[in-house]
């Protein structure tokens, strides 16, 4: 019984330990991020959105980014050191009445964050 106790107890000293190994950096400074407008709707069969990117908050100064437009990942930088960013791409419903491409911005740094938005084109 003494030799059960003393084994459950290094197991529960090995977790403690392990479990103290996690940066405590990251979840002390939570990274933000921001796509504005979130949401857009436009009439017509084709047009341009552009979105302000922007981030901030984390450990460090120093960002790795991602930008997906609904059809690409147009924007990364692994080393960003700046908060914001302008997009700008151009989109087409074809012959669809109504047509929607979801966005998303991905930032990491000690801690991450996904957020998302969402580009529409409409007939009237």
């Amino acid at each position: 019984m003494k030799q059960f106790k003393n084994l459950v107890l290094s197991i529960i000293g090995i977790s403690l330990l392990l479990g103290l190994s996690v940066s405590p950096a990251s979840a002390a400074y939570p990274v933000d991020a921001n796509i504005s407008p979130a949401h857009e709707t436009k009439i017509g069969s084709s047009a341009w959105f552009t979105k302000r990117l922007s981030w901030g908050g984390g450990a460090t100064n120093v960002y790795y980014i991602s930008y997906y437009d609904g059809k690409a990942t147009i924007f990364y930088d692994p080393q960003a050191n700046y908060y914001s960013y302008s997009s700008t791409s151009f989109y087409d419903k074809g012959s669809l009445s109504t047509r929607t491409w979801n966005t998303s911005l991905y930032v990491s740094n000690g801690s991450s964050t996904t957020v998302y938005g969402s580009v529409t084109l409409k007939d009237r």
